[in-house]
């Protein structure tokens, strides 16, 4: 998955649940989790693992 990110970071949808998304913070679902990366210029960072029977943490 990570060599799927840094080939293609905006591959995955934009993360609804952040309000304030600048248009970099993605996410994907892994097995049942839900996986939160932000793209910068030369990073990718992980914000958040959450399994998907939790609700979501809104920022």
């Amino acid at each position: 998955m990570s060599k799927s990110l840094n080939l293609n970071p905006e591959k995955y949808q934009l993360d609804e649940y952040y309000s304030n998304n600048p248009g970099n913070i993605r996410r994907y679902f892994r097995w049942s989790y839900r996986i939160v990366y932000q793209v910068n210029e030369k990073t990718i960072d992980i914000l958040n693992v959450i399994h998907t029977s939790q609700e979501p943490n809104t920022t």
